[in-house]
């Protein structure tokens, strides 16, 4: 990538979202890099203090400058269209003030079987007036037995004003252990601090 450019994104408003275009400031605007070499982005967040408690939220988009193509000097005067793909990622920006809080649940746990995978599909529900981000664990448990984790997905968020989320859990069983007569356990962590767990489930299997 030889350059970037930075710029902050909203997208469709709600009447419990808030977004944080306006609070931002970045800095640089537009760098050129060589190839495996980093660069600082400050952020700065402005006036925080007189917006209403909550969470605010925008996407800070990062993408490549194409470089000019130099001119054709055998074109003809013929009408032509070049396409050139711009590739970029957009990193999510949030800024929380006041007292914000969380809840989270998991419900509606089944198993999905299909030709290709063992699937363990639930919901993931958000309360509060913030956003949630974790990392789900699924344990296989027996009676006398120690539990065996049979599945991980990390980076799993259910973003303001999003109440719900639906999430598929592709399980990895060991050879020597059956879906049968035994208890899927769940686990959501909280990935952002020390709160440890933010939601736990069981599902019985017959």
């Amino acid at each position: 990538m030889r350059v970037s450019r930075l710029a902050s994104m909203g997208c469709a408003t709600a009447s419990s979202e808030y977004f944080a275009d306006g609070l931002l400031r970045y800095s640089p605007h537009q760098v050129e890099l060589e190839p495996g070499v980093p660069q600082t982005v400050r952020l700065l967040v402005q006036n925080a203090e007189t917006l209403k408690p909550g969470e605010y939220r925008s996407h800070l988009l990062v993408r490549a400058i194409p470089p000019a193509l130099p001119p054709d000097s055998n074109a003809t005067r013929d009408f032509a269209v070049a396409l050139t793909p711009v590739y970029g990622i957009a990193i999510p920006v949030i800024v929380r003030q006041g007292v914000t809080e969380a809840g989270a649940s998991i419900g509606n746990l089944h198993v999905v079987r299909d030709d290709a995978s063992t699937r363990l599909a639930f919901d993931l529900l958000r309360s509060g007036n913030r956003s949630v981000y974790g990392n789900i664990s699924v344990a296989l448990a027996r009676p006398g037995r120690r539990p065996v984790e049979i599945s991980v997905m990390r980076g799993v968020a259910v973003y303001v004003p999003n109440a719900l989320r639906h999430v598929e859990v592709r399980l990895q069983i060991p050879p020597d252990q059956i879906l049968r007569d035994a208890t899927l356990k769940v686990r959501y962590d909280d990935a952002e601090s020390a709160r440890g767990s933010l939601a736990e489930a069981e599902l019985e299997l017959p």
